[in-house]
């Protein structure tokens, strides 16, 4: 069997929130972010699953621009053998 979960790129929980200079927006050069823990959780039990034999190939989808990447990476290295970025916002607009 093959396995495919979708992951999420959230800020970490134990990050601390600052604003903008402005106060009109969250700075999220200041954030960590991390695979969401839903996300994580499913991961967690596809590897288990791997493990034990009944899942052969498990994959991880991100929707999202290129500063999701680390996210990818942590999700290979947790357990994932292959990972895929669809890019939110393509360059020439499509």
């Amino acid at each position: 069997m093959r396995v495919l979960v979708c992951i999420s790129h959230v800020p970490d929980t134990s990050s601390a929130l600052r604003f903008t200079s402005d106060q009109k927006g969250l700075d999220v050069a200041s954030l960590s972010f991390v695979i969401g823990p839903y996300e994580d959780y499913a991961l967690a039990r596809a590897v288990e699953l791997k493990e034990q034999g009944q899942v052969a190939h498990i994959s991880v989808l991100n929707v999202g621009k290129s500063d999701t990447d680390a996210t990818l990476r942590r999700a290979l290295a947790i357990g994932a053998d292959v990972a895929y970025r669809v890019d939110a916002h393509p360059q020439n607009g499509y």
